[in-house]
């Protein structure tokens, strides 16, 4: 019962993050980081709604997966510096 409820929060959590990186995206006028966070959060939503049919689980997987990729792609930059090192965040824009 846990587990589907946390599951249930979690997944929802991340259809909304990339929500929310697909309207920000759309409103800095980078048309493309929006539509790929759109994608991304549409195919985890359909991925959640169709978990329970047949073959649900590998649908689950593969749509939440997207999803979650998605989201470190957009947050590496915030992980690196210019010079490759990790751990140093940029602190200014270009």
């Amino acid at each position: 019962m846990l587990h589907q409820v946390c599951g249930s929060t979690a997944f929802l959590a991340l259809i909304v993050f990339c929500f929310v990186l697909a309207r920000r995206y759309h409103a800095l006028g980078q048309r493309a980081m929006g539509a790929c966070s759109l994608l991304a959060g549409v195919l985890c939503a359909a991925a959640v709604a169709t978990g329970g049919m047949p073959h649900g689980t590998l649908t689950l997987f593969i749509g939440v997966s997207i999803a979650l990729l998605w989201a470190a792609f957009v947050c590496m930059p915030t992980a690196y510096d210019r010079s490759g090192r990790p751990g140093h965040r940029v602190t200014e824009r270009t």
